[in-house]
């Protein structure tokens, strides 16, 4: 199994799982059933790694999510979960808690005008760029109890669309792809689709609500790559 680690402090306790198994190699280990939610295969072998990671650090442990879509434990704990790339991170803690894991990538330095603001500082590389981009993932993670309010920033950003564009479209894309269980909810009774940021092809047994898409930038962005 793709365990790596398990680090057991005072105050709290972290877990990490390095995604070596496929999903079939994993619903054989969980031996449990699957939310309906979960559609796509990439959703549905994180579902079952992190339980698997939560049983390895206490076998006691379940998993459910607030109103507004953060993880909660069913005893008095707090808990922060965290997917990127073939990784899954879990911290567990008497007191408030967030983790954030992040693949070191380019994306973060192409976008930092987004979420760096003039008064903050970083160097041109997208190490420090990757590292402030999870900082504020934390940061943000450590919010989900309704100080961050998701569904007033749409509201708000409805109201600029109907001001500027005179209309408000009808398809939404997730912010950097990220997006939990209550923001799905919201979105899908206010939009026809919406996009993740997981690159496949898009068939009729996808969920509408979490479309893939292939970005178009660098590398990527060469129409000979859309070609069949």
């Amino acid at each position: 199994m793709g365990l790596m680690l398990i680090k057991r402090q005072e105050n709290h306790v972290l877990g990490i799982w390095e995604i070596k198994e496929n999903l079939e190699e994993a619903i054989e280990i969980f031996k449990k059933s699957i939310p309906n939610e979960f559609k796509s295969d990439k959703r549905q072998l994180e579902y079952i790694l992190t339980r698997l990671l939560l049983q390895k650090i206490d076998r006691k442990l379940i998993i459910s999510y607030n109103q507004f879509g953060a993880p909660k434990l069913n005893d008095y704990r707090n808990i922060s979960i965290s997917h990127s790339s073939d990784f899954i991170a879990i911290i567990i803690s008497e007191k408030k808690v967030a983790v954030d894991i992040e693949k070191i990538s380019n994306k973060p330095l192409k976008i930092k005008h987004k979420f760096i603001s003039n008064n903050e500082s970083i160097l041109d590389k997208k190490t420090e760029a990757t590292l402030a981009w999870s900082a504020k993932e934390t940061v943000y993670k450590l919010h989900q109890d309704g100080g961050i309010d998701f569904k007033k920033d749409i509201e708000t950003a409805t109201q600029i669309f109907k001001k500027e564009l005179g209309y408000v479209p009808e398809i939404f894309s997730y912010p950097f792809g990220e997006y939990s269980q209550y923001m799905k909810n919201y979105i899908s009774k206010n939009f026809k689709i919406a996009f993740g940021q997981h690159s496949r092809v898009i068939d009729i047994n996808k969920d509408k609500f979490e479309l893939p898409r292939f970005p178009i930038n660098e590398k990527y962005g060469e129409l000979k790559r859309f070609k069949s």
